[in-house]
């Protein structure tokens, strides 16, 4: 934090003191910054030639660097600014023209960056003792596609897949996952993954009777409802410690 003294020329043998403060919230001017890399050739009184070498990260005459590559990923992939009104954006800001071909590039160089944390949250997945796995309706080009979704309490994976079928599954987790419970709706293609065992989602499960509870008023829905909201507010109270512990409340459900 920058301090401006800002003091009124008096002619006093008084020491001055601080009487009030006030603060400016600012950001400084943002500008391109162009760093020019020169390789130098030396020839040796022996006659061997010495050439230096470019940094292993710059590859090209003229290239992007990561801290902007950076940027363009983020406003893409978590704020959504579509490719047009990115250009202007980057454009606006940091008065650097970019072609909408050129962000596309960029952001394929962004995912290939990040891959092994992709497959890294992959693999972490794949080892869960729980795993939640869901598919969800997307738009990719005006077309049908569907998001897949596999999640732990720290991991999230996610595949877009033009089908919706268990071979989508098949081709991101061959494995399924043997050690883990799976949590997931009844959709045919979830209830075959391989897996120690399954759960259908409690969402799910409430969503399907309500529908049996408005349609035909059946009481064991009602009651079923009820017991999965105290069993699900029960557990919203327990401690990690307590997962493993006997609990009377618990075993009563």
């Amino acid at each position: 934090m920058r301090n401006a003294l800002n003091v009124k020329k008096v002619h006093t043998d008084l020491p001055g003191h601080i009487t009030g403060k006030r603060q400016v919230i600012d950001i400084p001017v943002i500008k391109a910054s162009i760093i020019e890399h020169r390789i130098i050739q030396t020839t040796c009184t022996c006659g061997y030639v010495s050439t230096g070498n470019f940094p292993s990260d710059v590859s090209a005459p003229v290239q992007y660097g990561n801290n902007l590559i950076a940027l363009i990923a983020y406003l893409s992939s978590r704020q959504y600014v579509p490719y047009a009104r990115l250009s202007e954006l980057i454009n606006s800001i940091t008065n650097i023209s970019m072609s909408q071909g050129t962000i596309f590039n960029l952001l394929n160089k962004a995912a290939n960056i990040v891959l092994p944390i992709y497959e890294g949250i992959k693999e972490e997945i794949s080892k869960a003792t729980t795993v939640g796995g869901d598919e969800s309706g997307v738009k990719v080009k005006k077309e049908n596609f569907w998001a897949w979704t596999w999640q732990t309490l720290y991991a999230t994976y996610i595949v877009i897949s033009k089908t919706r079928g268990f071979v989508t599954i098949q081709n991101t987790f061959a494995n399924g996952f043997p050690n883990a419970t799976y949590v997931s709706d009844s959709l045919s293609a979830q209830l075959k993954t391989n897996a120690k065992r399954h759960q259908l989602c409690l969402a799910h499960l409430l969503r399907e009777l309500k529908y049996f509870e408005q349609v035909f008023c059946h009481k064991w829905a009602i009651d079923m409802k009820v017991l999965l909201q105290r069993a699900i507010k029960l557990k919203n109270t327990m401690t990690l410690e307590q997962y493993n512990e006997p609990l009377e409340e618990r075993r009563q459900y």
